[in-house]
């Protein structure tokens, strides 16, 4: 849709890091049904195997995604400083040039 935002890079990489996630949790869930069902009815200590799973994994899912969250906005300030230092060199050599026309 031409109205429509384009996201951020930020918002982009939370929407590709969530359904990395999200796939990655339907094929956990996909692999525990498997198991489920080759099992027959399946022991409470399986399904309990399988919680402790899911309950692990969103926690890694959460972990990634600060993880991914602060390092762009660390990244973000060092592009912000290096393109400052730039602009202050940049300055400094136009202002060393205007020195030696006026000479």
């Amino acid at each position: 849709m031409a109205d429509d935002p384009i996201p951020s890079p930020l918002e982009t990489l939370k929407m590709k890091l969530r359904e990395r996630q999200e796939k990655e949790y339907r094929e956990l869930l996909s692999n525990q049904d498997r198991r489920e069902r080759m099992m027959g009815d399946a022991p409470s200590s399986m399904i309990e195997m399988h919680e402790r799973q899911r309950v692990e994994q969103q926690q890694k899912f959460s972990d990634e995604t600060i993880r991914y969250v602060s390092d762009y906005h660390s990244s973000e300030r060092t592009r912000a400083h290096v393109r400052e230092m730039e602009k202050r060199e940049a300055l400094r050599r136009n202002d060393e040039i205007q020195k030696g026309r006026s000479k």
